[in-house]
């Protein structure tokens, strides 16, 4: 499945999730952009890179605060004969005082077995968590989370679709 493609399924799903919670109580709760209670719809958008720099996965998934979240993707190869390993991140945010706590594991085929942190991250800001590898090396997961009701989500799906658009890569 294309990068677009994940896009365009996650966009749908924050908008089902973001449509439950207009139904439930008339309107989109605008809370302030500093707190993620428990329950609420978070958006993340996930990029892991390998030692050498190169991206080998790039999610984008819709969770729940105070729930774990676990995405995997399997390796496979692509078009021009090139293998990408395969990727599992499993998220469990936490709601906390400026934004989210939440801890991250991250196992990367043949590169990294299995990786373990915290991170404390505002909302809508880009935090980069660093795992070392057994020779040395080091595997980056860059991770930025938006509460999917807030309006710092909304205009992050403006931007998107302004860069789809004119077809320019997005940025947060």
């Amino acid at each position: 499945m294309s990068n677009r493609v994940l896009y365009l399924l996650t966009v749908i799903a924050a908008f089902v999730l973001l449509a439950a919670r207009v139904a439930d109580d008339g309107g989109p709760r605008h809370l302030p952009e500093a707190a993620a209670a428990p329950g609420d719809p978070l958006y993340f958008d996930l990029e892991v890179r390998g030692p050498t720099g190169q991206v080998l996965s790039h999610p984008q998934v819709v969770s729940e605060a105070g729930r774990p979240t676990r995405v995997e993707l399997w390796s496979h190869e692509e078009d021009d004969g090139v293998r990408t390993p395969g990727v599992c991140i499993v998220l469990d945010p936490k709601g906390a005082v400026g934004g989210i706590d939440m801890s991250v594991d991250l196992s990367v085929s043949g590169v990294l077995g299995h990786g373990h942190s915290r991170v404390r991250m505002p909302m809508g800001k880009r935090r980069t968590v660093r795992f070392s590898t057994r020779d040395g090396k080091s595997v980056d997961l860059t991770v930025l989370a938006y509460r999917v009701d807030s309006r710092a989500f909304h205009a992050y799906l403006e931007r998107m679709r302004r860069a789809l658009a004119l077809r320019q890569p997005p940025e947060a």
